[in-house]
């Protein structure tokens, strides 16, 4: 399975599937205390060996799936109402049905 991992600008960066961040790894034999949040320790016990993965190996979790089928719906829905604005004509689907109305959903004023 392919990963894709965007940054906080929305580009896409390289998924290494492991921690970078030092602070989150825990080392043994370290002198300073290490942190866990309360959403960390749920996840200690609910798999010992899935948090030692996560912090001792720093192997991060896998990524859920994006929504691909609903961003690109939306993105062709989009472009096409677009098209139909700029062409100052009703979309195919409200020409077949017969709504009346379509001017007032459609365009603005």
């Amino acid at each position: 399975m392919i990963s894709l991992k965007r940054n906080s600008k929305l580009e896409l960066v390289e998924a290494l599937g492991k921690r970078t961040r030092a602070s989150s790894i825990y080392t043994p034999g370290q002198t300073e205390d290490f942190k866990v949040s309360r959403g960390r320790f749920s996840n200690f016990l609910t798999c010992p060996r899935c948090f030692y993965l996560d912090r001792v190996k720093g192997l991060a979790e896998p990524g859920m799936p994006g929504w691909t089928l609903n961003e690109t719906t939306d993105l062709l829905l989009k472009k096409e109402f677009d098209e139909c604005r700029q062409h100052q004509k009703p979309h195919r689907l409200f020409a077949q049905y017969g709504t009346a109305q379509w001017q007032h959903f459609f365009f603005w004023e």
